[in-house]
């Protein structure tokens, strides 16, 4: 019995062995299985959570050079269209003379009615500058059409001097769609000054210009500078030889003969608008002293 008994165990633990073997190697298998699907899953979520940082980054640069671009080209845009539709911008380059063929008292204001090439293209409350001075289309026939001025504006500007028959510089106010071949002006004279001088310099004229001097005024902006812009009558124009209360500037012949240049002498009283830029560069110092 013994005999028979022995086979059959020695048979039994062999089983058992490689029951317990091919059991351990699935165990293995089954355990590498779970090991890499695990691998798997984490670098899978490694691979997600990199591409979401990766596209978080691309999408924050992005937004960065679009705003940068917007806040350096389409804003400063946007905030001139804004600044012009609210605040009427002439260029100092005058369209032609026009001339004044009546004038009305009405009360402390004055009505002027003049006569240009482009009547027919205004509209009632379009702006248009004379001799520099910003003013509004009140009224319009075929040929004529009329505006009013104040009293402030003629206190401050040669308005109130102006005949019937006299040529005034006219220009109408700019266009977002067109160059600034002057400079940025108002419309908003700020004074007055008398022609001292007007010498020829071979073929170009020269007229000096002297105006009062306001030290306050002068601290606010209101002077001229070498090279600097001012407006004279409604023209950009170029300064040379600025003083405290003087300047002159240089007129080619095609300016003189289309604007009333040619009919300023010594004596005569033109309107003169200082340059913007300065005023706000001696606000901004001002305001941060």
């Amino acid at each position: 019995l013994a005999f028979n008994l022995y086979p059959t165990q020695k048979r039994s633990k062999r089983l058992t062995i490689a029951l317990s073997l091919f059991i351990a190697w699935r165990l293995t298998i089954a355990w590498k299985l779970i090991v890499a699907w695990r691998l798997t899953i984490a670098w899978s979520l490694f691979i997600a959570w990199s591409l979401f940082i990766a596209w978080s980054l691309f999408i924050a640069w992005s937004l960065t050079i679009a705003w940068s671009l917007f806040v350096a080209k389409i804003y400063p845009i946007i905030n001139l269209s804004i600044f012009i539709k609210h605040s009427i911008m002439f260029s100092g380059i005058v369209e032609e003379m026009a001339t004044v063929v009546a004038i009305e008292k009405n009360q402390e204001n004055i009505d002027f009615t003049l006569s240009c090439s482009f009547t027919n293209e205004l509209t009632i409350d379009q702006s248009v500058a004379h001799n520099g001075v910003c003013l509004t289309v009140v009224k319009k026939t075929a040929d004529t059409y009329t505006v009013t001025a104040m009293k402030e504006t003629l206190d401050r500007s040669n308005l109130g001097l102006l005949k019937v028959g006299d040529k005034v510089n006219v220009e109408r106010s700019m266009m977002m769609n067109g160059r600034l071949d002057g400079h940025i002006v108002q419309g908003h004279v700020d004074g007055t000054a008398v022609c001292k001088e007007k010498k020829d310099a071979q073929g170009s004229t020269y007229y000096t210009f002297e105006y009062e001097f306001d030290k306050d005024m002068a601290s606010r902006g209101y002077f001229t500078v070498d090279k600097g812009s001012v407006t004279v009558n409604g023209v950009s124009l170029t300064v040379c030889n600025p003083t405290a209360n003087s300047f002159s500037v240089a007129i080619i012949p095609y300016t003189h003969d289309n604007t009333n240049f040619c009919d300023i002498e010594i004596g005569s009283v033109v309107n003169i608008e200082f340059d913007i830029l300065g005023k706000y560069i001696a606000r901004l110092n001002a305001l941060t002293k």
